[in-house]
């Protein structure tokens, strides 16, 4: 079967970054400025992604510093996405979802954030 070629995915590009880093792995450290390159990329990109693992919720000091750098430049561009959701059933999703908003709601500055 001949692969038919889309036209608007020729003028696309997707970055897909390295993991966050967490637990002991952040004191590795990287050798370059992560939280830099990503706000960089947030910046020059129309859309940034933001994936969730329904069983990794937590957000490390990286991570909470990645969504920093985002800025109040990009954050119209951001979408937030739970990876896997359709694997939940309607309760364990709402649970996630709860947990999912309240770890955001720690490091997002919105109006309807909880104070810290």
């Amino acid at each position: 079967m001949p692969e038919e070629e889309v036209p608007v995915l020729k003028c696309l590009s997707f970055v897909d970054t390295p993991g966050v880093l967490s637990g002991d792995k952040q004191r590795v450290g990287r050798s370059y400025d992560f939280e830099g390159v990503m706000g960089w990329f947030a910046e020059n990109a129309d859309l940034v992604i933001v994936l969730f693992d329904p069983n990794k919720l937590d957000i490390s000091d990286e991570f909470r510093r990645c969504l920093e750098a985002l800025g109040k430049k990009s954050e119209s561009k951001v979408r937030f996405v739970l990876n896997k959701a359709e694997k939940l059933d309607r309760f364990e999703l709402a649970r996630v979802f709860g947990a999912l908003m309240w770890s955001l709601s720690k490091v997002i500055n919105t109006p309807d954030s909880w104070p810290a």
